[in-house]
């Protein structure tokens, strides 16, 4: 009986555990999610707003007017992306294991990474492991959010010891890469991260 009832105790403990833990996860996702959603919503309205005014871009006041906005909305997905640093990988990670992500990753960059490279967008830079394991010698990683390059250099300093491959975080704008020589890279890439531009065509025209 005693043995019995001590089943019964585990297993509700260890029930109680799982769900409380499901939930705490469950709860930590939607917050990040949020967040995500309350900058769209928030970037949506503006433009909504700017479209609503009627203005046409034909006088020099107007034409301002839209650099400005979209400089204001560039910033703060910036400080959006700065805010989440910290959890993004946690938040992130679940989605790209259960999507193949990382296999994508991995192909990507053992087949085409080589020599010298550069990253754009490089985030908190989730692809290091993946360059560990291909024939990149030297790898550049360019990200805009200063909190984003912080967990990009903890990594990097994690694995530079025992790693082959020689990795360097700088903070600055994949729109203009002027600090980058041109022809002085072996392979330029930027993995899922077109979207999170305010121009992503600018972007493409610098890595070429």
């Amino acid at each position: 009986r005693r043995s019995g009832f001590l089943t019964k105790v585990a297993a509700s403990f260890v029930g109680g555990t799982v769900y409380a833990g499901a939930a705490f996860y469950g709860y930590h996702m939607f917050r990040v999610k949020k967040e995500f959603q309350d900058l769209d919503d928030e970037l949506a309205l503006e433009t909504a707003r700017q479209e609503h005014s009627g203005h046409d871009g034909s006088c020099c006041s107007c034409v301002t007017s839209s650099i400005l906005g979209n400089a204001d909305r560039e910033n703060k997905r910036v400080e959006q992306f700065s805010r989440i640093a910290k959890c993004y990988d946690k938040a992130i990670g679940t989605d790209e294991f259960f999507m193949g992500i990382g296999l994508l990753r991995r192909v990507l960059l053992g087949w085409h990474a080589k020599g010298t490279c550069l990253e754009v967008g490089a985030g908190t830079g989730r692809n290091i492991e993946y360059f560990q394991k291909s024939k990149a010698q030297r790898v550049l990683m360019v990200e805009l959010s200063e909190n984003m390059c912080e967990e990009a250099k903890a990594k990097v300093e994690s694995v530079q010891e025992n790693n082959s491959t020689q990795f360097a975080v700088r903070q600055g704008d994949s729109h203009s890469l002027e600090f980058c020589p041109d022809q002085g890279f072996d392979t330029v890439l930027d993995t899922f991260g077109l979207c999170s531009y305010q121009n992503p065509v600018q972007v493409l025209r610098e890595m070429v």
